[in-house]
This record gives C-alpha cells, sequence and structure tokens, in this order.
C-alpha cells in the first residue's frame, strides 16, 4: 500500500508541477501580452501626437494659404480696375490724337486755300496793273 500512496503522492506532485508550469506559462504569455500592448498603446499616443501637431501646422498654413489667396484676389481686382482705367485713357488719348490728326489736315486744306486765294488776287492785282 505504501507503494500506492508513493504512486499518489508522485502524481500529485507531478500535477501539481504541471499545473504550476501552466499557470506560470499563460501569466507569462499574459504579462508578455500585456507589456506588448503598452508598447503599441504608447507608440499609438505618440503618433496620435504627432498627427495632431502636424494638423494644427496644416490648419495654420491653410488659412495663411487663404488669407493670401483673399489677399491676392484683391490685388487681381485692383490692378483689373486700374487696367481697365488705362485702357479707357488709351482710347481716350486715341480718340484725341485723330481728332488732332483732322484738324491738322483741315487746318492744312485751309490754309492751302487761303494761299491759293492770295495767289489768284495777286494775279488779279498784278493783271489790273498791267492793264
Amino acid at each position: 500500500m505504501q507503494h500506492e500512496s508513493n504512486e499518489e503522492h508522485v502524481d500529485s506532485r507531478t500535477e501539481a508541477n504541471y499545473h504550476a508550469k501552466k499557470f506560470y506559462n499563460q501569466r507569462n504569455m499574459i504579462l508578455n501580452r500585456t507589456y506588448v500592448l503598452i508598447v503599441e498603446l504608447l507608440r499609438s499616443e505618440d503618433q496620435l501626437e504627432a498627427v495632431k501637431k502636424q494638423a494644427v501646422n496644416q490648419s495654420k498654413e491653410y488659412l495663411r494659404l487663404n488669407d493670401s489667396e483673399g489677399n491676392l484676389k484683391k490685388e487681381v481686382e485692383k490692378l483689373s480696375e486700374e487696367l481697365e482705367a488705362e485702357k479707357k485713357r488709351t482710347r481716350d488719348f486715341d480718340t484725341l490724337k485723330k481728332q488732332a490728326d483732322q484738324q491738322h489736315k483741315e487746318y492744312l486744306r485751309l490754309s492751302d486755300s487761303y494761299n491759293e486765294l492770295l495767289k489768284e488776287k495777286e494775279n488779279r492785282n498784278e493783271d489790273k496793273k498791267s492793264a
């Protein structure tokens, strides 16, 4: 009987060792998995902070570009108005040049006509003196 008692005793120790080893392995696996999850969580939090900073910077850049775009649009409108005014002045100047050219031509025509009349008058006066 002692032999049986010894076998039961050995079996129960073996079984206890087996269960303890199983428990330790499970515990180690859980601890390892927990450690990995914590490391991943920390890495994710760092990435989240980096993304938040990047989003803030992009937001600031977007606002700056938006303001710049607004300023450029205003400048384009102002320059367009100046261009239109300059075109109007150019048209007015061209019209004035045409009028001046026409007046000059008319002056030359009248001057030529006046000179012809003066020559005719001189010719008549000479004809009267010679007759």
